[in-house]
């Protein structure tokens, strides 16, 4: 860079002002769109990269001096890939201590999901699962539901190796063909 504040190969080191519609201010009053290829959102303050090329362009964010947080641009549909041009996979690695997303809707494809989590806390309108196969093994399981609890299913096989316990109001056991009970002792009434 030489006196004047212009890196070698014609950029020049400005100072972004203010945020503005479609690009930025840079210091002086003077607008600037904001490069495709500059996927950092620059923020007042920042000292950006600036070549003339009919207008200012903001090519990239050199530095950042304030504690704002680094903001990905894309003006429109964004795709971040670690694919090469064969069919072979490859690794995408996203760490941070604390991760937001606030997304309208979201789609997965894939063959595996695998999580490894010390809490999980889903709230919402409907939650629908359809699956071949569910399991679920816990140390304990509670479900409380306020108001119904329908099942509908080909054979149900309940076992407790301690107590079964089953208490209502009131209680039917229907059956077309044959209802038996089998124990040491029944007591009834």
């Amino acid at each position: 860079m030489n006196a004047i504040g212009r890196v070698d190969g014609g950029a020049e080191m400005r100072v972004v002002h203010a945020v503005a519609e479609g690009g930025v201010l840079l210091e002086h009053g003077e607008f600037a769109n904001v490069a495709l290829s500059c996927l950092v959102r620059p923020e007042p303050g920042d000292k950006v990269a600036v070549l003339r090329a009919g207008g200012l362009w903001v090519t990239c964010v050199l530095t950042r001096d304030s504690d704002a947080p680094l903001c990905l641009l894309a003006p429109g549909d964004m795709e971040i890939a670690a694919a090469a041009l064969t069919l072979k996979a490859k690794t995408l690695n996203v760490q941070a201590g604390k991760a937001k997303f606030l997304l309208d809707d979201v789609m997965h494809f894939g063959r595996n999901i695998a999580a490894q989590l010390s809490a999980v806390k889903i709230f919402g309108g409907v939650l629908e699962t359809v699956a071949e196969r569910v399991l679920l093994r816990a140390r304990h399981s509670y479900r409380l539901v306020d108001e119904l609890d329908h099942v509908r299913c080909g054979t149900s096989d309940h076992k407790a190796e301690g107590v079964m316990h089953i208490q209502a109001e009131n209680t039917f056991i229907t059956a077309d063909n044959v209802v038996r009970m089998n124990a040491g002792q029944i007591h009834m009434g």
